[in-house]
């Protein structure tokens, strides 16, 4: 089997090992690794808080030949403004800086020149600058892999309903990272995207991008099609709450969209779970009609009691993992454009699209008063799933890319 190496890290305050495979991007990485380290040899090199206890290596020591963990300052002291300082002078952007280890840097060098590689792969985008480490000895392949775009995503967020020294920030990443991504990009031999909607973007900036599109999806072997509910009208919203975009749904949605479902549907009851809901979050909880539940280990007993999941992002890029989970379990989604962009799905067929309030609001109302219709849609969107966003077709994908690419 041909070696790997993975430096897998994320540009979301989750730092550590692709396990527990409990937030999108985690998930990806630990399943497209997963499939890959069926084939190859992987040495996994990981970003982590250095504010946190390190994390267990121990679910993934089969997976890889040998796994290293290197904890990063995240704090906003003096350390941090050195970093930026050193990241601006390379040529980096500012949002770089807190993902900029010199350890890390040094042995990714040390590594490439010392043994044999086949492929260098870097997760994210805020990771690229470690490219600059690759030795100009180095023989082998280099895959830059962008689980969103920061450019796009930073641009979108400018506009939610959060604090506006947040959204000043967002503005000032935003322009930081304009064309970034594309001119780092270009120092790969290529770069990997999680939808056709992504790579128009980096290809309208380059044409001659080397780009692939390995989408996300969903473990259909262990994601169960659960049974149609009997505990009544339950709608559900699963994400990280440290993610703005999630946050921002379900704050709009709880203003705009809820007040006319609560209406037109009194029994109906609403779950948000995900990560560290909020302060502005947790006091939804006091409609006691909503349930803000924080984290999960196990979301299937959430899916089991909802009768429709909904996905008002207004806001992000790359593509929703949780449309596919919510899919995958059985259950009908209504979701934004946003929500569902990237995902190759048929509005009305997989899923409802609405964008409005009142869309939003006749969607859910429509999927809720009809059920055959809403058990249709649920299911065609599972064989969807299974067909066209399983992990492991997904990782054969990029298998045959790495085979493709050293065949070269």
């Amino acid at each position: 089997p041909r070696s790997t190496l993975f430096p897998y890290t994320t540009l979301f305050r989750s730092f550590g090992l692709p396990w527990p495979p409990d937030s999108g991007f985690r998930q990806r990485d630990y399943f497209l690794l997963r499939h890959s380290a069926r084939y190859n040899t992987i040495h996994l090199l990981c970003l982590c808080d250095a504010d946190r206890p390190l994390p267990d290596t121990a679910p993934m020591q089969d997976l890889c030949r040998q796994i290293e963990l290197f904890p990063v300052n995240l704090k906003i002291d003096k350390t941090i403004f050195r970093s930026i300082c050193s990241r601006w002078l390379a040529g980096d952007p500012a949002a770089t800086a807190p993902y900029f280890s010199i350890q890390l840097f040094d042995r990714i060098h040390q590594l490439l020149l010392s043994e044999k590689f086949d492929i260098l792969q870097i997760e994210h985008s805020f990771l690229a600058p470690y490219r600059k480490a690759v030795p100009e000895t180095f023989s082998g392949k280099t895959i830059l892999a962008l689980h969103n775009i920061g450019a796009v995503q930073y641009r979108r967020m400018v506009h939610l309903s959060l604090p506006v020294l947040r959204r000043a920030l967002f503005a000032l990443k935003s322009l930081l990272m304009h064309n970034w991504e594309v001119r780092h990009a270009s120092t790969f031999d290529r770069v990997v995207v999680v939808s056709e909607t992504d790579a128009r973007w980096l290809r309208q900036r380059s044409p001659d991008l080397p780009v692939s599109v390995i989408d996300n999806g969903v473990d259909i072997e262990r994601t169960p099609c659960l049974p149609v509910t009997e505990a009544g009208p339950n709608l559900l919203f699963v994400g990280s709450m440290v993610y703005p975009p999630n946050e921002d749904a379900m704050l709009y949605f709880s203003r705009t969209i809820w007040p006319l479902v609560k209406k037109a549907i009194p029994a109906v009851q609403l779950r948000i779970v995900g990560h560290e809901p909020s302060r502005r979050l947790r006091q939804l909880g006091r409609d006691a009609a909503i349930h803000v539940m924080g984290t999960a280990a196990d979301l299937a007993p959430f899916y089991a009691q909802a009768s429709l999941v909904v996905v008002p992002l207004r806001a992000g890029s790359g593509s929703r993992l949780k449309i596919l989970e919510a899919m995958a379990m059985g259950r009908a989604v209504v979701s934004t454009s946003t929500g569902c962009e990237g995902l190759v799905l048929e509005p009305d067929v997989h899923l409802a699209v609405a964008d409005t309030p009142v869309d939003f609001f006749h969607a859910i109302v429509a999927l809720m008063n009809d059920e055959q219709r809403r058990l249709r849609m649920a299911d065609r969107a599972r064989h969807w799933v299974e067909k066209r966003y399983d992990w492991s077709f997904l990782g054969e994908q990029l298998v045959s890319l790495y085979h493709t690419m050293l065949s070269e």
